[in-house]
């Protein structure tokens, strides 16, 4: 499956234990595939003054993680294993989603969440679009990361335009808002869309992050 989903245009593909989690509903998955995607480190170096260009990848990145899924989920149902695919994003009450690939991603061993409560990738930096399989097939699970990488940096803290990184380092478990501002984030960005047509993409905080910097 790993091999599959990489030659198909993944970038990264973990394995996580998820049986602690706590499905009623689906209760027989208990593994969860962590598929990564990265930006394209050109774009995102210029993200700031080429705002439609970022705009457009983040599409074009969605569209691509939508054709793995996809991927995934037919290898699977072909071997007649359950799958569910929770939405890659979904602004509903409280802007969280139905499942959290980052926590996936942690309990793969593919990297952890920064200080800016985006994921980041030991390989790629946070400059990643995640998204997560869930399935009742059974994989050699990863390690999971319980501590933040971050140490002292605060980048994306200093980064931030509207002030809404807060600092603290991640710990599993730990409440985003402990993080984040996550609707101070939002609503500063919808203030765009009368001028941009869409909600501002931002990005600075992936910009500036030093991990998984490549010299191109």
């Amino acid at each position: 499956m790993k091999i599959q989903l990489l030659c198909s245009g993944a970038d990264f593909v973990g394995f996580a234990d998820i049986s602690d989690q706590g499905f009623p509903d689906n209760a027989d998955l208990r593994t969860a595939i962590a598929i990564g995607i990265s930006y394209d480190s050109k774009i995102v170096d210029r993200l700031d003054s080429e705002i439609d260009a970022f705009q457009r990848h983040l599409l074009d990145t969605k569209q691509k993680m939508e054709n793995l899924l996809e991927v995934c989920d037919k290898f699977l149902n072909r071997n007649h294993f359950i799958t569910w695919i929770p939405p890659i994003a979904k602004n509903l009450p409280g802007l969280l989603g139905d499942f959290s690939h980052k926590m996936a991603a942690t309990k793969g061993g593919l990297g952890w969440i920064g200080k800016s409560s985006l994921f980041v990738s030991t390989e790629f930096g946070c400059g990643v679009r995640l998204a997560t399989v869930l399935t009742n097939a059974s994989f050699t699970t990863g390690k999971p990361v319980i501590e933040s990488h971050c140490g002292d940096c605060i980048a994306c803290v200093k980064a931030c335009p509207y002030e809404a990184i807060r600092g603290t380092s991640w710990y599993p478990g730990i409440e985003r808002d402990k993080l984040f501002d996550a609707f101070l984030c939002s609503r500063k960005r919808e203030e765009y869309i009368h001028k941009l047509g869409y909600k501002h993409p931002c990005g600075l905080c992936i910009k500036v992050c030093p991990v998984g910097k490549r010299e191109d």
